[in-house]
């Protein structure tokens, strides 16, 4: 029986990751069959960090590799279907043709027949739910999986107790490391304050910072500092990371999840990236959007499904700077004005409402602006906990739109919530 060998290419080493490497072992050794979803948004680096922990352990199966690119969010065609990923894998371990039958459960009993009692490792890469994984597990112990997706996968883990991986960005330092893999210790030695600004402008983000990386390894005798300055230039938007070609920067991954998205859950990511603070909750997102907090709730969970949106705290949702840069380029310039006025209403009169503060001459509010009414000293005192930096950048998006009825009330309410005594 052949034994393939079709892992693509993986990096050499990795930066920020020694964790998820760890996990990746600890779950390949605690599970007779294991089965892991590396889950995260576009561009943070699954698939990295999944081909290069299955290089780095594939002497652990010595049956041979598999893999396959599912196509779950490419920019052109439709996803791989399972019964051609089967078909692939068959042919990969030499089945004959006349004895795989044409149906995709056939085949798929096939496939779990010829890898039953040997040792496998399968990466399954840019899955879209689990209806096109689900066919293409093996059946007995001995095989293991690496799934991965932009969107949370959560019903593999349902279906079958898969473990899941989800990814984030990379914090600075780790940035740094990665920045220096790719372009030499010495440059970034040479200009640590502007590695570290390229670190930040890039979010963290792995496939930011690759771009970033090839254009100064491209250009050896240019300073950090003008690369920069280019990233400075664009104003925090995604033009900085142009890289002559229209497939090949953040704004292609991001346009292929956005266009997987129905358009209800479309229009909220889109408006998401008016809110000025550095998360965001239902009332406010439903206030953004015009729509009951009912409405709204299910489509902020579709966006975190898609790693659109992280829910980092329960109910909280914190969009990442790029992906705010790119939705920003998506509004609608009519329909700014009003979101942003339905927005700044949500804050203004639920701040009145929680510091008790008496005004009879509020601006008139949009009804389909949503007020949160707590019921009690320590709701409200839990509320502006969590609230209090968007509540302080809703103030300064006051006056920069010259709502300032808006902002006096705002500075107002502020002042009692952080003296309530007074």
């Amino acid at each position: 029986m052949a034994r393939p060998a079709q892992l693509p290419v993986g990096v050499a080493a990795l930066a920020g990751r020694d964790g998820e490497l760890r996990r990746l072992d600890a779950l390949a050794a605690s599970s007779a069959m294991p089965i892991v979803a590396v889950t995260g948004m576009a561009g943070v680096g699954k698939t990295a960090l999944a081909v290069h922990w299955a290089q780095s352990r594939r002497d652990r199966f010595p049956d041979g590799q598999l893999h396959v690119d599912l196509r779950g969010f490419c920019a052109t065609g439709a996803p791989m279907s399972p019964l051609e990923a089967l078909r692939g894998f068959l042919d990969a371990l030499q089945v004959p043709a006349h004895s795989v039958t044409a149906t995709l459960g056939e085949m798929a009993a096939s496939f779990r027949s010829v890898v039953a009692r040997r040792r496998m490792l399968l990466v399954v890469d840019n899955a879209i739910d689990v209806e096109q994984v689900r066919p293409l597990l093996p059946g007995a112990p001995g095989c293991a999986v690496v799934v991965t997706s932009r969107n949370d996968l959560a019903d593999l883990f349902a279906a079958t107790g898969a473990d899941l991986l989800p990814l984030h960005a990379l914090e600075e330092a780790d940035a740094v490391e990665l920045l220096t893999m790719r372009i030499g210790a010495a440059r970034v030695r040479a200009e640590p304050d502007a590695a570290r600004e390229i670190a930040r402008r890039c979010a963290g983000l792995p496939f930011a910072l690759c771009v970033v990386a090839a254009r100064a390894a491209t250009r050896p005798t240019f300073q950090l500092a003008s690369i920069v300055a280019q990233l400075r230039a664009a104003g925090g938007g995604l033009d900085g990371f142009d890289s002559g070609g229209e497939a090949t920067g953040p704004r292609a991954l991001f346009s292929s999840s956005y266009r997987a998205l129905p358009p209800a859950a479309a229009h909220l990511f889109r408006l998401l990236a008016l809110h000025p603070g550095p998360d965001v909750a239902g009332h406010a997102a439903a206030s953004l959007a015009g729509v009951p907090v009912d409405r709204v709730r299910p489509l902020l969970s579709e966006l975190a499904h898609a790693s659109l949106l992280v829910e980092h705290l329960p109910g909280r949702y914190v969009l990442h700077e790029l992906l705010r840069s790119y939705a920003a380029e998506l509004v609608d310039p009519l329909e700014r004005p009003a979101a942003v006025r339905r927005l700044l209403d949500h804050y203004v009169r639920s701040a009145v409402v929680a510091a008790g503060v008496a005004s009879t001459d509020l601006p008139r509010a949009d009804p389909d602006s949503v007020i949160v009414v707590l019921p009690d000293e320590q709701a409200t005192l839990d509320w502006y906990r969590l609230e209090e930096a968007s509540l302080r950048t809703a103030l300064q998006l006051a006056i920069d739109v010259d709502l300032l009825g808006h902002a006096r009330h705002l500075r107002s309410a502020l002042l009692k919530l952080q003296r309530p005594d007074a």
